[in-house]
């Protein structure tokens, strides 16, 4: 018979023994969604040529992809938030993205496959909000950050990060840009029948000590808002660091840097490999540590892959290392896109709280950021980008340190 009091704060049984199996297909779903996003980053030189287009075109491309991403995001969870509709949701919604990737493939023309963006940011907008609010919802708050960090390290980054640009970038220069996004629809049509048949239920009930008070928050309900606000920002820059890098790397590489296409996705990789292991290093230690001097110090390292990228004049180890080393910051994106805001909200609000941060983070870095740098790299050249993208990252260190942090006190009290 176990002792009352004993082992309070650890999970059950259940949440620990399904977690395993959970994250990994909550990864592979959110990886390649995120890859679809990414693809047209990845393809942008072949877009350039085939279709005519200029850094604006490839620019508006991100930034409406990412508004659609950013209103369905924050609308879908907000009527959502039951964790066990995701179950029925997350296939129609890859499903759906196979079928904007195969309109991409049909598409002649950019207002085409300016269309076929949207529906493709319309489907994979609320994937990240559902997703990481099951897992909070369903296994708790003791490893938080690590889940969380999963979810985003094993999909956005591994998948489409790593993965993604060594594979789509050399199909694109061998086959062509729309044989790929054709094989992608393809490989994205059987992830949405394998989830629909392996998917497990979710029960839409809080795991024992699923609630920002019992995890040991003392922060006022102002403070907690604030928080929301600070991620929002923080979030903007961060979002706009990454987008900017993700669609303007591979053009300033080839434009400027002239490297030819196998150089670029081995570039592209090392920051998606630096970015996987920042979201499996910086979310775990903030665990034990603290959310605030976490994102301070992960915002700080981003700003050395542009200024790298900037100041190299060859392709070398050195460029590798220092782009792989920026790209650290990638593992902030977990702490203020989720386990900040799901430790300032009660758990029927995760999902939606995680929507409203990445909506207002998808406007300011996804939407806003890439149009008018685009338009402004068309004009004064490639690098405007890159030196915003550099900047971005001491900015968000800073409103980092605004944060209302109660996790040291909080592994204190169970130490």
């Amino acid at each position: 018979m176990p002792q009352a009091g004993a082992n309070a704060d650890a999970p059950p049984t259940a949440p620990a023994a399904r977690a395993a199996p959970l994250i990994v297909l909550l990864s592979i779903a959110f990886g390649l969604v995120f890859l679809v996003r990414n693809a047209t980053d990845y393809l942008a030189p072949f877009l350039v040529a085939d279709l005519h287009l200029g850094a604006r075109h490839i620019g508006l491309l991100s930034a409406t992809f990412a508004l659609a991403w950013a209103a369905s995001g924050w609308l879908v969870p907000a009527l959502m938030t039951h964790t066990a509709a995701t179950r029925h949701w997350l296939p129609a919604a890859v499903f759906m993205t196979a079928l904007s990737c195969f309109g991409s493939w049909l598409a002649d023309g950019f207002g085409a496959l300016l269309a076929c963006r949207v529906l493709a940011g319309a489907a994979g907008g609320p994937a990240l909000p559902l997703i990481q609010g099951a897992v909070a919802r369903e296994l708790g708050t003791q490893h938080r950050g690590l889940h969380m960090g999963l979810i985003q390290g094993l999909g956005g980054s591994l998948i489409a990060a790593i993965l993604g640009p060594l594979a789509v970038i050399p199909m694109g220069q061998q086959l062509g840009w729309r044989t790929t996004m054709l094989l992608l629809a393809a490989g994205i049509t059987v992830l949405a029948i394998v989830l629909r048949l392996t998917l497990p239920p979710l029960s839409g009930h809080s795991a024992p000590g699923s609630t920002s008070d019992a995890s040991g928050n003392t922060a006022t309900a102002t403070e907690r808002r604030r928080n929301l606000l600070l991620c929002c920002a923080i979030g903007g820059l961060l979002v706009g660091w990454l987008v900017l890098n993700v669609t303007f790397f591979p053009l300033y590489l080839y434009q400027v840097k002239q490297l030819d296409a196998d150089s670029i996705g081995f570039v592209m990789s090392c920051f998606g490999a630096g970015s996987f292991a920042g979201v499996l290093v910086l979310p775990a230690l903030s665990d034990r540590w603290s959310r605030r001097a976490t994102l301070v110090i992960g915002a700080g390292i981003g700003l050395i892959a542009p200024l790298a990228l900037l100041q190299m004049q060859v392709l070398d180890w050195r460029l590798s290392a220092l782009v792989f080393i920026g790209s650290f910051a990638g593992g902030c994106f977990p702490l203020f896109l989720a386990v900040v805001p799901s430790e300032s909200v009660a758990p029927a609000r995760i999902a939606a709280s995680v929507g409203l941060v990445q909506a207002w983070c998808e406007i300011a870095g996804g939407v806003i950021a890439p149009a008018c740098l685009g338009w402004l790299g068309d004009r004064v050249g490639l690098q405007a980008p890159i030196i915003a993208s550099l900047l971005a990252c001491p900015m968000a260190a800073v409103l980092a340190l605004l944060l209302r942090d109660d996790r040291t006190v909080v592994h204190l009290n169970r130490g």
